[in-house]
């Protein structure tokens, strides 16, 4: 598709990491940060060129090998700070 394709190409180099999983029964719970420098305009910011990380929580429940429910939690008010957009 020619507009993913050039979505993929805007898109900066982008760290993913894994902090902590947790297990129990059908439902996982990931906490993870997502890493990437500030390139584009974010939230009316413009580019600031720091790094910015997103803290981000997963909680995943399945059933019967598939996923039913998908929640995420990001801590978008860290990131404002980070750029400058929030003090």
């Amino acid at each position: 598709c020619e507009l993913s394709t050039q979505r993929l190409e805007r898109v900066p180099r982008i760290l993913y990491s894994v902090s902590r999983t947790i297990a129990q029964g059908d439902t996982v719970v990931v906490e993870c940060v997502f890493k990437e420098d500030h390139k584009e305009e974010l939230m009316r910011t413009a580019p600031t060129n720091r790094k910015r990380a997103l803290p981000i929580a997963l909680v995943v429940d399945f059933r019967e090998g598939k996923i039913q429910k998908w929640d995420s939690c990001f801590d978008v008010a860290s990131v404002l700070k980070q750029i400058g957009a929030m003090p």
